[in-house]
């Protein structure tokens, strides 16, 4: 059976084979302007993970506390294997944004990269665009992507010269706090379609080990099992679901959910 990772994506085929597999990090917009008086006054990320990827929507509400301004949003476009100088490169198999139901373009900046985030080695970009407030106006922003899900190499032994490797989707949190305030109101949640190659019944939760040398030993062979980065959600049948109020993230609030136990080869089948 066929396992090549981002079968959308026109490099899937030579990342399919690196040891670390793919990972692709969105996230919730970031503001760039010096001195905000925008606020996020809430958030609700919607993600459906299928297969091989998953499709995400993203509601924001934001409020300007002070006269007319023009706000340069970005919404994180972080590349794994991207490297510094480079042409950036989208993760995204589609990407359309929305303001006040009304479709507007984004751009992908910058067009070479030119930084890396703090805690990980993905270089930044951003898709772009500005958006007008008025004093005082209220204005709803949806982006709506597909992304092709990660796949993380673990190290270890198995018969027939295959591999282990599991499943991970990402989303930054921590762009958020660069909005005027804390966000008043913040929902995601993550559905496991029945394509996900998960199995019925209720999915398990568990805490992904701390170690950075990740062996298959670390995972339980249930395939049930769903491990995350960050704490707090709750779980209902197929879907986690997280809450939060009145909150300033960080980086340590930064998801990922890593599943799907499977095999690769090392052509990635």
């Amino acid at each position: 059976m066929r396992t090549v990772l981002l079968p959308a994506l026109a490099l899937a085929t030579t990342l399919a084979v690196a040891d670390d597999g793919w990972l692709g990090y969105p996230g919730k917009p970031k503001q760039f302007n010096a001195k905000p008086t925008v606020r996020m006054a809430s958030e609700r990320v919607t993600v459906v993970i299928h297969r091989w990827h998953a499709d995400v929507r993203c509601e924001f509400v934001f409020e300007n506390h002070g006269p007319a301004t023009t706000v340069k949003m970005g919404f994180p476009d972080f590349h794994s294997s991207g490297e510094l100088g480079k042409k950036a490169i989208t993760i995204y198999d589609r990407f359309n944004s929305y303001v006040d139901g009304v479709r507007v373009r984004t751009k992908l900046e910058p067009k070479v990269y030119q930084q890396s985030m703090e805690s990980m080695s993905a270089p930044a970009a951003f898709q772009t665009k500005s958006v007008h407030f008025g004093r005082h106006q209220v204005r709803r922003v949806n982006e709506v992507y597909r992304v092709s899900l990660g796949s993380l190499a673990l190290s270890g032994t198995t018969p027939n010269a295959h591999y282990p490797a599991i499943k991970a989707f990402d989303y930054i949190f921590h762009t958020g706090s660069t909005w005027n305030g804390p966000i008043g109101k913040a929902a995601m949640t993550i559905a496991f379609a029945r394509d996900a190659t998960m199995p019925q019944g209720s999915i398990r939760l568990a805490a992904i080990p701390s170690s950075q040398a990740w062996t298959y030993e670390f995972f339980s062979p249930d395939r049930r099992k769903v491990y995350l980065s960050a704490k707090g959600w709750s779980i209902s049948g197929r879907t986690l679901s997280l809450s939060k109020s009145n909150w300033k993230p960080s980086r340590a609030d930064d998801v990922q959910v890593v599943f799907g136990l499977h095999f690769r080869d090392v052509e990635g089948r």
